[in-house]
């Protein structure tokens, strides 16, 4: 998929799936730097640009080419975690939003909260227009297919703001 074709799905579904990205053997070198930060029956790993190599990655001009599509050169990465979800580490989690930032420190400012912590760094919920200039872009480091992918979406529920659980249910029935 080439970055027209992605910023394209993206604004219609809300989501888009690439062919590979990186070769095998950068994906080997990838994997190998996180193994030691995966942790025996832990599911993940937060703040991850504090890792140099994963900082690098997240500059490379391969992925920037596809944020940049859809948010413009001037993006940057701002949070960085690692997911090992295994039989021994795995949790279910229900249909929802991704809807909380990372932050330096915590200051009260109108239409941001509530604010929570997560491995030690404050986190809060901003305004919906914060959000909709975002995108979470994942890297996989083994096979996944439609039957054991790590994620599912509802098409196009990005373009309806906020939703409650029970409008999550509805478009998730529809």
């Amino acid at each position: 998929m080439e970055p027209l074709s992605f910023q394209q799905a993206i604004a219609t579904s809300g989501w888009a799936v690439t062919a590979p990205l990186f070769d095998a053997a950068t994906i080997a070198e990838l994997r190998a730097s996180v193994d030691p930060l995966a942790q025996a029956g832990r599911g993940g790993v937060r703040n991850l640009l504090d890792e140099p190599r994963i900082a690098a990655l997240a500059a490379h001009p391969t992925l920037r080419r596809f944020a940049a599509a859809v948010l413009g050169d001037s993006c940057f990465a701002v949070r960085a975690l690692f997911f090992d979800k295994t039989l021994d580490a795995n949790w279910k989690v229900v249909w929802h939003q991704d809807l909380t930032v990372t932050a330096q420190r915590r200051l009260d400012v109108d239409g941001y909260g509530p604010w929570t912590e997560k491995a030690g760094v404050p986190h809060v919920q901003p305004p919906t227009c914060i959000l909709e200039d975002m995108l979470a872009l994942r890297l996989h480091l083994d096979p996944c297919t439609a039957d054991n992918g790590p994620v599912r979406v509802i098409d196009g529920t990005h373009r309806h703001g906020r939703l409650t659980p029970e409008a999550i249910d509805r478009l998730r029935a529809e």
